[in-house]
């Protein structure tokens, strides 16, 4: 993973092949940075502007672009995230409502403008952005909300069968001692068929039942959207520590298989929290912090902004879980 200065400096140089005319070369090698760990330091929006000046505003655009892709901050006076005075924090502040306003939303994004909100002390605002409401639960096996039904043990066969292709992490960001298979829905299997079709379907019900009152960091909903799937099966103590996702609006996880033990009474391994970053005080509304259990044929939906983690299985067994983000797109 690249640090803020090579990111920086890389980025520098794919700007200037842009401006010299290897316009293809240069975004590609934009996009290598922002997808090595870039995006949490690059600046693209002050990127964007330079190349618009320079008289390349459809290359800027297409930066624009790819940096929504890959959850970069498109502010401009937010990125840095030094406002020094209240003119400045107030600015930052509009340049992230009219970025939200107009749909252009990311998690970093979405991190950032709560942590100018507690300086700016307008927690109520805070609060409508971690509503709990944004958070939903469904039982994808028993088909009562009128949705397509699915079969855990299912999608856990079609990904065991499939372990040897997946890469073993002992530890991958935030995931530890797990495998990860990629591209889940690109599995021509009937469980896993259906598990895409039930997800699509609770997330256009999501989308509808938002409504006006949603904070436009929620917004609407993109008009069109992609999925960005893939398993992880985490072994023995493997979990997730505390982290979000940096390319999704709506992040979903489906519940495959789980050793037994996990879902008696009073257990709480393998279980999957949902909290709040450590800079928003106590007095500020808001979830705080919940707890699902890995029941096999479970899908939790939560903001992809949303600070999630896992516990880890205290035994032998295999927690079998569907990463699935829902990503805008352009």
């Amino acid at each position: 993973m690249l640090d803020g200065g090579a990111a920086n400096h890389l980025a520098a140089e794919a700007l200037l092949r842009c401006r010299r005319g290897d316009v293809e070369g240069g975004l590609v090698a934009y996009g290598r940075i922002l997808r090595d760990g870039g995006a949490n330091a690059v600046p693209v929006a002050v990127h964007a502007r330079m190349l618009a000046t320079a008289g390349l505003p459809e290359v800027a655009e297409r930066l624009v672009i790819l940096g929504f892709r890959h959850g970069a901050d498109m502010s401009i006076h937010g990125a840095f995230g030094d406002a020094a005075d209240r003119y400045e924090l107030d600015k930052a502040l509009d340049d992230y409502r009219g970025l939200f306003a107009g749909g252009r939303v990311g998690s970093l994004m979405v991190e950032r403008y709560l942590a100018l909100l507690v300086r700016a002390g307008d927690y109520d605002e805070v609060g409508r952005i971690l509503d709990p409401a944004f958070i939903r639960c469904h039982d994808l096996t028993d088909g009562s909300d009128g949705g397509t039904t699915v079969d855990p043990g299912g999608v856990a066969r079609a990904l065991l069968d499939r372990l040897d292709t997946g890469t073993y992490h002992e530890r991958d960001q935030a995931i530890l001692s797990s495998t990860r298979i990629d591209h889940v829905h690109r599995i021509a299997e009937p469980a896993i068929t259906d598990l895409m079709t039930a997800v699509r379907e609770r997330v256009d019900r999501y989308r509808a039942e938002l409504g006006a009152h949603a904070h436009a960091a929620m917004g609407a909903g993109p008009a069109r959207y992609r999925l960005d799937t893939w398993s992880v099966i985490s072994h023995d103590g493997g979990h997730a520590l505390p982290h979000k996702h940096h390319r999704g609006w709506i992040t979903c996880v489906f519940y495959a298989a789980v050793p037994e033990v996990a879902l008696a009474p009073g257990e709480d391994q393998g279980a999957l929290y949902i909290g709040r970053y450590d800079f928003i005080p106590a007095e500020a509304p808001g979830w705080r912090m919940l707890r699902f259990a890995p029941v096999p044929g479970r899908l939790v939906m939560m903001p992809s902004y949303a600070l999630h983690w896992t516990r880890p299985l205290e035994q032998p067994g295999l927690r079998i879980a569907v990463a699935i983000d829902v990503c805008a797109e352009p």
